[in-house]
């Protein structure tokens, strides 16, 4: 350890020599026209400025005169050089070319002017004056002979391109024990076509290729291998190039080739990423290593500045001689002393005269004089060390070799190029893996926090706390059970304005917490640090402890009046339509189906045994009446009595049964949930809509979620947030959280999780829509850190222990939550059925209905066939006849087809009753059709009353009363009923005689119902126009009058037992 009086022997000697430096030192840089070195001398012009910037020589100032030379003109470059030490300069950067340095290196020696050289070289012995930030040769080849033996490779092919390879390659066999082993050396064309060597390779098979080829080429050449199929998952190649890092290998990540490489250059380092910091012409992916060691060697030589005493005031030796000379000859014209110069007035002296001391002649090319300073700075640059450059730790040996350095051990991954090992000249070559000590034993981590709840809070306590205990949350409590699991220590620092971090573009820097990780600042970050692609490049993650996605945070809608039509509700308007249409086509369907089946034709008077008329009951308004009967659950008086129409019935009645439970069930659920009114339920409502405010917190990365988005939708959010931004984006959640609950016309965008976490304490708050996205929450570290995979593992250790969802359930649910719940209860959406719900059942009513159309046809032709073959007719007669009838849909009566007439004109002869006395006969004045089958014939009288049939439901209906000489019986034969015995007088048997009336025979039935229907016959001879028959549906007719004694006494005997006849 370095001792208190160090440090003060130190401090000490920088003020002294700081005091000693001259205003103004100018260096000198030869760059050619390449494009590398067009960034190689902005980096040189950079690095100068920052020493300025950073006032590491105190007041001096360093200038940087830089000229461009040609590669292979040696004379041209000479001359360049003398003109940069005449103007001054104490030290040359550069050039590139190999031709062309020992040049600079020989005129640098001459004039003990310090050359630093930034390209590799393998050159021996050095200039004197010169040093080489580039490693020594010998020991890059020490490093590569180390990475071949850890891969285990005893058989390889080695590839070249130019000499300089052949150099290498030749240090790595002479250094590499190849007994036993067998190592190909191929050598690639210079055409540009390496196919052949490559497909050489192939051939051989060979799995194990170590590349050796300039940076320019490397894509090239494995962009050939690839197209020749060597780049498979059976090949390995080691690329033997320092500068691999700024080649574009993401067309061979995903090939399964194991490709590793060696790089010096850290393009994850928080010092690398703060000196390029806003730099537009390289990036700290494409930096190459000479630009790199050019930045450092700057540095090197300002460092080295400060133990060199110079002259604090620059002499100008030429210009003091050239006034005294001027003084002189104005004496001699004036004859007395010159004048001093003004103060303030600048000289014209050249840069190398400023730097000389005393009377000194300056060193130019064109005199012996060395600068006196050269060696010592020289001495001062191999004895000392810069421990912390871009390119590691610097140090060199006494011929100016660089020999302390740094390399790592890479592989491309899917991921891109991913460090795996470590390399110095000391240690060797050393895994990630293995870690310090095999784990975390006296590890102490930095960790950041925010103070976001749940994630990170200050305690509360009556005492006072100190340390880690003044913290608590969901991530202090994650870092402690990984501190238990991994056994490091920690201390954790809160990030004062909670950001998360991205980057800024007007300090051209990463802020926050990750820029906080990336510049060093911390070693981990843990809060509600969300996982994106940005974030992503310059820092590592662990997996995600927590997964979530963007949603919308806003204030619980308004509970909507009941609806006067709620009771639709249960349905969709499509179920609605479909119900209504199967009611039409069913109650159509029934109508026609009756007409077409022949069973549902009856005769409406059983009675009649030969109706000439049948009658359906299924008439178009009987067909609507009975499925809109059966659909309100009510029935109806019809009852089908085809096959086929109760068929369908009974599929119409499943179908109503399905169908008025499922309306009734949903119904309930309707009336007990209660209906909330939101002015919208998305995001695309949300961007539509122009009375709501929205967004999200500043700076954070749902605000970069929506600024690199590419969908329209959350682009046109963007343009919206972007230009009300001071207005919409508050600087954190918290802010946008209470925004929300104070107004009803903000929405606040934000993490799934950060919102169940205020729904839960905030009652009047609630989550709108899905997710917009899925991301997760991880821990950030620093690229490439080599306990970046033990931390995964006991991430996902605490995962599959449930241990993550304890911690989130205590904080988001126990501490302070759990208020909300009750009233939530009641609340919910619930939907009207949709025909997915319920088509089954019309699937089944359709299938129903088509077999029960098939029924009925089946009946009809059945009936048809039979009748036919029973009648002796044409089938096909038979067929067109009833449906000429159907196809009509008129009327809901049908005739009777009649096919003979033989008993038909039997009952209609006119039938005469013979006289007692004269033998006479009379007839009926309405002759024989009207009376013919309603004749009442007294024989004893010899009266005749012929009665009239009204309608032929009575043709067959007659009375025979015969006299006592006439015939043996007393029959009565109504409606084909069986002839009663033989009558009393004024009466009928098996009735008493005082039922009837005086003159009246009723035949089974009440005598006050047939007191319109009477017979009288017999009454006064003189009133002989008062003797009618009055029968229910006959007409009466007066029959003429009997002449004669005889019959005027027979007249007054039948008026004394006159007949009464209900027929």
């Amino acid at each position: 350890m370095f001792r208190p009086w160090f440090y003060f022997l130190l401090l000490s000697l920088f003020a002294q020599s700081a005091l000693s430096l001259p205003p103004v030192i100018k260096i000198g840089g030869l760059f050619d026209s390449s494009p590398i070195d067009a960034v190689n001398e902005k980096v040189f012009m950079k690095a100068i400025e920052r020493v300025n910037d950073e006032e590491l020589l105190g007041e001096t100032k360093l200038v940087g005169l830089t000229m461009r030379v040609p590669e292979l003109m040696s004379f041209q470059v000479e001359r360049s050089v003398c003109e940069l030490i005449k103007k001054g300069c104490i030290a040359i950067f550069g050039p590139r070319s190999a031709m062309t340095t020992p040049i600079v290196e020989s005129v640098g020696d001459t004039k003990e002017i310090p050359h630093i050289q930034t390209r590799w070289d393998h050159a021996t012995p050095r200039g004197s004056c010169s040093v080489n930030l580039y490693p020594d040769a010998n020991v890059l080849a020490h490093a590569l002979v180390d990475v071949v033996r850890s891969a285990g490779w005893k058989h390889f092919t080695i590839v070249y391109y130019d000499n300089d390879g052949l150099f290498r390659v030749k240090k790595l066999l002479e250094m590499y024990n190849n007994k036993g082993h067998t190592i190909i050396v191929r050598k690639l064309s210079d055409d540009g076509n390496f196919r052949p060597t490559l497909r050489r390779i192939k051939q051989q098979k060979q799995t194990f290729i170590l590349i050796d080829v300039p940076t320019d080429i490397l894509h090239e050449v494995l962009k050939q291998a690839q197209q020749i199929g060597l780049m498979s998952s059976e090949q390995n190649f080691i690329i033997n190039n320092l500068d691999m890092h700024t080649v574009d290998l993401e067309p061979f990540m995903y090939s399964g080739t194991n490709i590793s490489g060696i790089r010096m250059v850290n393009t994850t380092s928080p010092n690398l990423l703060k000196a390029f910091d806003g730099f537009e012409d390289a990036t700290p992916d494409t930096i190459a290593l000479e630009t790199v060691l050019i930045y450092d060697g700057v540095f090197l030589l300002a460092q080295s500045l400060l133990n060199i005493p110079m002259e604090p005031e620059p002499v100008n030796v030429r210009e003091r001689r050239a006034d005294e000379k001027d003084e002189e000859e104005a004496k001699e014209d004036k004859g007395g002393e010159g004048e001093p110069a003004p103060d303030g007035e600048k000289s014209d002296a050249s840069p190398a005269e400023e730097t000389s001391s005393g009377d000194e002649e300056p060193p130019t090319c064109e005199n012996d004089i060395a600068w006196p300073h050269g060696y010592t700075i020289i001495n001062d640059i191999k004895l000392n060390t810069l421990p912390r450059g871009l390119s590691g730790p610097i140090r060199f040996d006494h011929q100016g070799f660089r020999t302390s350095f740094q390399l790592e051990l890479t592989r491309l991954t899917e991921e891109g190029i991913q460090g795996i090992a470590k390399w110095s000249p000391k240690e060797r070559i050393k895994f990630y893996n293995e870690g310090p000590t095999g784990d975390f034993s006296n590890t102490t981590f930095r960790i950041v926090i925010a103070l976001t709840p749940p994630y990170g809070m200050e305690k509360e306590s009556a005492a006072r706390l100190t340390g880690n205990d003044r913290y608590e949350g969901y991530a202090v409590d994650l870092i402690h059970e990984l501190s238990l699991l991994c056994k490091f220590n920690y201390t954790l620092e809160v990030q004062a304005d909670s950001k998360g971090g991205s980057w800024d573009n007007k300090t051209q820097r990463w802020n926050g917490m990750i820029g906080k990780v990336l510049y060093g600042e911390a070693d981990l970050a843990i809060t509600d640090l969300t996982i994106t692609r940005d974030r992503e490049s310059v820092v590592d993650f662990t997996m995600p402890f927590m997964n979530l996605g963007i949603s919308i945070l806003y204030k619980k809608p308004k509970k909507m009046p009941p609806s006067m039509f709620s009771f639709l509700s249960p349905f969709s308007e499509g179920v609605w339509i479909y119900v209504i249409a199967a009611y039409i086509g069913v109650s159509v369907l029934f109508f026609l189906m009756a007409r077409i089946s022949p069973y549902e034709w009856t005769n409406p008077y059983p009675c009649i045994e030969e109706p000439e008329e049948l009658e359906n009951q299924f008439s178009f308004s009987n067909s609507f009446w009975f499925t809109i009967g059966s659909l309100m659950q009510q029935g109806s008086e019809i009852a089908p009595i085809a096959v086929s129409t109760r068929m369908m019935a009974g599929i119409w009645w499943f179908f109503t049964l399905i169908m008025v439970s499922s309306y009734t069930a949903n119904l309930a659920a309707f009336l007990t949930v209660e209906t909330h009114q939101s002015p919208f339920s998305d995001v695309e409502e949300l961007e539509k809509q122009t009375t709501i405010k929205y967004g999200a917190k500043s700076d954070g990365s749902t605000q970069n979620f929506f600024m690199t988005s590419t969908n329209e939708v959350y682009q046109r959010m963007w343009a919206y947030m972007s230009t009300h931004y001071a207005e919409v984006m508050p600087d954190s959640n918290e802010a946008g959280v209470n925004r929300v609950n104070d107004n009803d016309d903000y929405a606040f965008l934000m993490e799934s999780t950060s919102i169940e976490y205020e729904i839960e304490r905030k009652c009047n708050l609630t989550q709108v829509g899905g997710l917009l996205d899925s991301k997760g929450y991880g821990i950030a570290m620093r690229k490439n850190q080599w306990f970046r995979d033990k931390l995964n593992y006991y991430v996902l250790t605490l995962q599959e222990r449930g241990k993550l969802e304890a911690l989130k359930n205590k904080w988001w649910k126990e501490k302070g939550a759990g208020t909300c719940h009750a009233e939530e209860s009641g609340d919910g959406d619930t939907e009207g059925l949709t025909l997915a719900n319920v088509g089954g059942v019309f699937v089944v009513l359709v299938l129903g209905i088509f077999f029960s159309i098939f029924v009925a046809f089946i009946e009809m032709f059945y009936n048809l066939w039979s009748t036919a073959h029973k009648k002796k007719v044409s089938f096909k007669k038979e067929f067109l006849e009833e449906w000429s009838f159907i196809s009509r849909c008129h009327g809901s009566t049908k005739r009777v087809r009649r096919y003979d007439q033989d008993s038909a004109s039997s009952g209609g002869e006119e039938e005469s009753s013979p006289a007692k006395r004269g033998g006479g006969k009379k007839e009926s004045a309405g002759g024989k059709s009207t009376a013919s089958r309603a004749n009442l014939q007294m024989i004893e009288t010899g009266d005749l009353l012929a009665l009239t049939p009204r309608s032929k439901t009575a043709s067959r209906n007659n009375v025979h009363q015969i006299g006592e000489n006439g015939a043996s019986r007393n029959n009565i034969n109504l409606a084909g009923r069986e002839p009663f015995p033989e009558p009393k007088r004024n009466g009928l048997p098996g009735m008493e005689p005082r039922t009837l009336s005086r003159n009246n025979i009723n035949l089974g039935m009440e005598p006050r119902t047939l007191s319109r229907n009477n017979i009288h016959v017999g009454m006064e001879p003189k009133g002989g126009s008062r003797n009618d028959v009055h029968m229910i549906g006959f007409e009466p007719i007066v029959t003429e009058a009997p002449s004669g004694g005889r019959e005027k006494k027979k007249k007054r005997r039948a008026a004394r037992n006159s007949t009464e006849t209900d027929i």
